[in-house]
């Protein structure tokens, strides 16, 4: 069975006129849109810019995407935990232990902010 993604290629959304092209070749000169970003029709309201730019040492462009994390209003949402592995004292103890391997490799990071370790 094949399942339904959904999925629509945002550039040419947002670009519906443009000629633009994500890969070239220079002799003899060929243009073709060979790549582009898929997303889910669920997100592309989060999307406020699709552009295609140019590629650093290859013969493609890359498209790049702007994204509103923020654009969708919070609802009460929802968040189930399942408590039960919190009595698994190994897993605790092996959470534990990279909490602090986290906090240790990070310490002398100026980089990163205080309240965050």
């Amino acid at each position: 069975m094949k399942e339904n993604l959904d999925l629509v290629d945002v550039w040419r959304i947002f670009n519906p006129d443009d000629k633009r092209y994500t890969w070239r070749q220079r002799r003899p000169i060929v243009q073709c849109g060979l790549d582009f970003f898929l997303v889910s029709q669920s997100i592309l309201g989060n999307i406020t810019l699709a552009d295609i730019c140019p590629g650093y040492k290859t013969d493609h462009s890359m498209i790049t995407l702007d994204l509103s994390l923020h654009a969708n209003h919070r609802g009460p949402g929802f968040v189930k935990l399942s408590t039960s592995f919190l009595t698994d004292i190994e897993y605790v103890n092996l959470i534990k232990s990279v909490i602090k391997d986290v906090q240790d490799e990070y310490v002398e990071d100026g980089t990163v902010t205080p309240a965050l370790l």
